[in-house]
């Protein structure tokens, strides 16, 4: 009886191993799936990312072109707006030059209007 109770006790245990290793490879199956997936995931979510970082390097490309533009027209607008205030200050010294001249000019008349009228007195007039 010995061994009918012996065989039946490794029939039972060699069943309970069966089911443990069967649920073992089950289980290392299913994680090495997950393992699978798992990179997946990720190079997807890098992948998005990464085409995400690209499509704004180029939109910077584009807003650096516009500001580029937009710049070479603010230096052509630069030096017109130089060009015309070194005229409009050339102008400002020829007026001041001719009103300067003019002062000498007023002056030395009424030197003479002065000498003029010195001597017309000396004279008796």
């Amino acid at each position: 009886m010995k061994e009918t109770s012996a065989k039946k006790i490794l029939r039972e245990s060699w069943i309970g191993q069966s089911e443990k290793y069967d649920i073992a490879e089950r289980a290392s199956a299913k994680f090495a799936a997950e393992l699978v997936l798992g990179p997946r995931a990720v190079d997807a979510k890098l992948r998005e990312k990464i085409s995400q970082v690209h499509e704004a390097e180029r939109l910077i490309g584009v807003q650096r072109e516009k500001l580029s533009k937009l710049n070479r027209g603010l230096e052509k607008d630069v030096k017109a707006w130089e060009a015309t205030s070194s005229n409009a200050l050339s102008k400002l010294r020829e007026t001041g030059d001719l009103q300067n001249w003019a002062e000498i000019i007023d002056g030395e008349l009424r030197v003479i209007e002065e000498t003029v009228r010195i001597r017309d007195s000396r004279r008796g007039r």
